[in-house]
């Protein structure tokens, strides 16, 4: 499934296809190497427009959170009031 960006992202290919690449960096307000970017992801994964889909940015490996470090201290050391 596209999302819309992923099809507006198609259409920009594709004007720039048709009408060239001065055209279509005019027309779109996109930087060339971005279209360049575009048309390699397809060709990665064998022209299936899927490649244009946003991918997570989310990193792959996160840091693992320390008690210490989210406020949490063991019930030993806790202070009350008398």
């Amino acid at each position: 499934m596209l999302t819309d960006k992923a099809k507006h992202k198609l259409k920009v290919i594709a004007f720039w296809q048709k009408h060239g690449l001065k055209a279509a960096l005019d027309a779109f307000n996109v930087k060339e190497r971005t279209l360049y970017l575009w048309k390699a992801q397809i060709k990665k994964w064998s022209g299936a427009a899927e490649a244009l889909n946003e991918k997570s940015k989310r990193p792959k490996r996160a840091r693992e959170k320390s008690p210490s470090a989210s406020g949490l201290l063991p019930s030993s050391i806790c202070v009350t009031e008398p």
